[in-house]
């Protein structure tokens, strides 16, 4: 697991410090926090914090998830593997599934709390969310307020509970996660 994931870090760095990527001036500058190498290096915290803003972010659906996902996770010092990994897990495959399973969790919540199914009904208003619906033909029992609700409890949970579930594994499997998972620090002199 450790060689795998070793190899995969370097492919990664390679390629963003490619030659045709570095003639990008403002791509450039958005690049360049991405390069310190803590931030590539695992450890407890700083997979904790990737992973975290990961599935907050994969659990958004927003055009460019990843590149939010990364710039925020280089601010924070989380890792940045372990923040694409977890932005993987919505692709064009399972975003479907995903915003189907957000919209009936939001439906729960609605129904636990008593919160009314119309609470987000003035978005209906915009011309953008109409068309929308009409092109997508998106069924009128669709509730976009609980869709919305799903989205925002759902990232607000997966990356709630990602973080202490990092230092669980890595308390109750230290052997197994088979990587140092301690930052590297300078030798006392």
């Amino acid at each position: 697991m450790k060689k795998r994931y070793l190899k995969l870090v370097r492919q990664s760095y390679r390629s963003l410090r490619n030659k045709r990527l570095r003639k990008i001036g403002w791509l450039q500058n958005l690049i360049r926090p991405l390069f310190s190498r803590e931030l590539w290096r695992p450890c407890k915290e700083s997979v904790a914090k990737g992973l975290s803003i990961g599935m907050f972010f994969s659990m958004i659906p927003l055009p460019g998830q990843m590149l939010l996902a990364c710039a925020l996770s280089a601010k924070v010092r989380g890792n940045i593997p372990f923040t694409l990994f977890a932005c993987w897990m919505s692709n064009p495959f399972t975003i479907l599934p995903i915003l189907i399973l957000q919209e009936s969790f939001g439906e729960w919540i609605e129904d636990i709390f008593h919160i009314e199914h119309n609470f987000c009904d003035f978005l209906d208003r915009f011309q953008l969310v109409a068309t929308t619906r009409e092109y997508l033909r998106i069924p009128e029992d669709f509730h976009t307020g609980a869709l919305i609700l799903g989205v925002v409890a759902s990232a607000v949970f997966l990356s709630a509970i990602s973080y202490p579930l990092v230092y669980a594994i890595c308390y109750l499997f230290p052997k197994k996660v088979g990587m140092n998972f301690t930052p590297k620090t300078e030798p006392k002199s």
